[in-house]
């Protein structure tokens, strides 16, 4: 059987490229992590993303994010109210939305909420949904890829 140059070509770069689909990057496969961290008093939010060690990407959301919040009046100690709210993993997505909770029609204070999702647009809107306040809307979202 004879074969035309453009069909062998055609055979020889389908068979190079099937072989490095295979082979492709070790670090391609690599679970990257996200982290939030929110501060209760203030609403101040830190996130590490990218992280090989989810541990790693947790304790720097935190440490940042305690880092940001100013102390309590008269004090040079950090304030550390910190707290982690999302984790996530690559192929995830996350979501912060925040509202106004009111009390005999004031506004007395936030409301935070999370979530996490498949896509952002999933992210975002269960993020709203969970929120107790009014006036909600997203404050912070992102991917992991």
């Amino acid at each position: 059987m004879k074969l035309s140059l453009a069909t062998g070509l055609l055979l020889a770069c389908a068979a190079v490229g099937g072989t490095a689909l295979v082979a492709g990057p070790a670090h391609a496969d690599e679970i990257r992590w996200t982290a939030v961290a929110v501060s209760t008093s203030n609403g101040l939010l830190n996130a590490s993303r990218n992280y090989t060690d989810v541990e790693e990407a947790k304790n720097t959301a935190l440490a940042d994010c305690d880092h940001r919040v100013p102390p309590p009046a008269g004090s040079s100690a950090p304030a550390h109210d910190c707290r982690l709210v999302l984790v996530y993993p690559s192929g995830r997505c996350g979501a912060v939305a925040t509202g106004t909770r009111y009390s005999d029609g004031d506004a007395i204070g936030s409301t935070y909420s999370w979530s996490i999702g498949n896509s952002l647009s999933e992210a975002d809107f269960d993020a709203i949904m969970k929120n107790p306040g009014l006036g909600v809307t997203v404050w912070w979202s992102d991917c992991q890829y």
